[in-house]
């Protein structure tokens, strides 16, 4: 049984199965309509002169009827390949090309760190994913400060010493910290 569906929704599986698949589509129906959680997911019914397909949509892929027999196995694969699919694209650091060359010590402890916390299943490594996001920080330091920022008759600041960001940052003039904190990081 075929659900109703828009000349604008045939026309838009029928454009995306002709430049997916290489083939014509002779036939397409929209077999289901599933909201899964906050999202609708359509399954369509393709048939093309030398295959059949089922396109799942949101997002939008085809799977041969040759590899899944049912729509239920298709949208239940389509759910699991679309959350690990998000997984990893919300994993992603969006860093333009060449921006970590600018810090490589620093990107390096980062990327580090996040591959113990990624990895960690015990408080051991959850404690050790701290000490390289600071070991992360001191790097930065090291990286972005200069002592001829450091004000004439000023100690500089200890580098791996930084309760504060006052202290963390010796090339922002102390008048400017506080647009950098807020009132209560003064106590």
């Amino acid at each position: 049984m075929a659900i109703r569906a828009s000349m604008r929704e045939k026309d838009a599986i029928r454009a995306y199965v002709e430049d997916q698949a290489h083939e014509e589509v002779i036939h397409l129906e929209k077999a289901a309509s599933e909201l899964v959680g906050p999202v609708r997911h359509d399954i369509w019914d393709v048939h093309c002169p030398e295959s059949r397909w089922w396109v799942v949509t949101n997002p939008t892929n085809l799977y041969s009827q040759q590899d899944f027999k049912s729509r239920d196995v298709v949208l239940t694969f389509h759910l699991g390949l679309a959350l690990r699919l998000e997984y990893a694209r919300e994993r992603e650091v969006p860093v333009a090309p060449g921006s970590a060359e600018l810090l490589p010590g620093s990107w390096r402890r980062w990327q580090q760190a996040f591959e113990t916390y990624d990895s960690g299943d015990e408080a051991e490594t959850f404690q050790a994913v701290g000490v390289r996001l600071r070991e992360c920080l001191v790097s930065l330091l090291g990286e972005t400060t200069s002592e001829e920022l450091v004000p004439e008759g000023t100690q500089p600041p200890k580098r791996a010493d930084f309760p504060r960001l006052g202290r963390a940052a010796p090339c922002v003039p102390s008048s400017d910290i506080s647009t950098f904190m807020g009132p209560d990081d003064f106590r």
